[in-house]
């Protein structure tokens, strides 16, 4: 019961991101957890984006895949799959969830997102894929997890999941509203990751 209030704590009667940080209670749950996760389900993130592409085929025309084409064994299906991946694996091993670069780091990787503008990219597809990635977390806890104890996990997931999309969301805006500051990296694909930062 300790945990649950000090992840909950004693009001939290509002949404899922009604604290813009995560809490070193969360903090705890979510590292610990991640490689469970991953080795529950190591196609999680290739099941996401199947779904998301499902969703919408206007997703897939971003990344150069055609509306009616299978995705499964389409290299840059591969290559985005496991950049998007990394760049969770490197919030919640590398980084620790350090709110600072977290908060950095995802804001970046949403500002970037505005040079696909031109290629139909609307932020509602991060919605679509906060969904899609919820309902993958969900199902693959309940493979091995019951009762209290996975609906307090996966409350935490889903704020972690939000926390990153909003701070998405607000570097997108940002640089959307921006008239000076051209985005760096310009010739880089949104599937490459650097030594140094990752540009989704």
């Amino acid at each position: 019961m300790g945990n649950r209030a000090a992840v909950l704590g004693k009001n939290n009667s509002d949404g899922i991101a009604e604290r813009k940080t995560l809490t070193s209670a969360e903090k705890k749950m979510l590292m610990a957890e991640w490689p469970r996760l991953i080795k529950r389900n190591p196609d999680m993130f290739r099941t996401v984006w199947i779904r998301a592409f499902e969703r919408s085929t206007a997703i897939k025309v971003i990344f150069g895949i055609k509306g009616d084409e299978k995705v499964e064994n389409d290299p840059i299906f591969v290559r985005l799959t496991l950049a998007v991946e990394a760049f969770f694996h490197r919030l919640l091993v590398t980084e620790k969830l350090n709110d600072d670069t977290m908060i950095l780091l995802c804001k970046q990787l949403g500002a970037r997102h505005a040079l696909f503008q031109s290629r139909g990219f609307q932020a509602m597809f991060w919605d679509i894929f906060m969904v899609c990635m919820n309902d993958m977390i969900d199902e693959t806890l309940s493979n091995y997890m019951t009762g209290s104890q996975r609906v307090l996990m996966l409350y935490v997931w889903q704020r972690f999941v939000h926390l990153v999309v909003d701070h998405m969301r607000i570097g997108y805006m940002t640089r959307r509203r921006s008239t000076f500051a051209p985005v760096n990296n310009t010739n880089k694909s949104l599937l490459t990751i650097g030594t140094e930062h990752m540009s989704l």
